[in-house]
């Protein structure tokens, strides 16, 4: 299993919970999880986690099969 994790700032606008969530220390924060798998199927997650590690657990759990890769986005 490969697995890496790129993370990103993605500003949707007046999204007030992780506006202030990005300057609190462990605070819940919305990520966008996107999984690859080896048939090249990619599948979308939204999560609420306090960092990109948290994310991709979270996601990884939901996902039920093999990653190719996967990719953590701050929302």
């Amino acid at each position: 299993m490969t697995h890496s994790v790129q993370t990103s700032v993605m500003d949707f606008g007046n999204n007030s919970v992780n506006n202030r969530s990005r300057y609190i220390k462990n605070a819940m924060k919305f990520y966008q999880v996107y999984i690859e798998d080896f048939d090249n199927e990619v599948y979308s997650y939204e999560v609420e986690a306090r960092n990109d590690e948290e994310a991709a657990n979270k996601a990884e759990q939901m996902f039920n099969g093999d990653i190719y890769t996967m990719y953590v986005y701050l929302m």
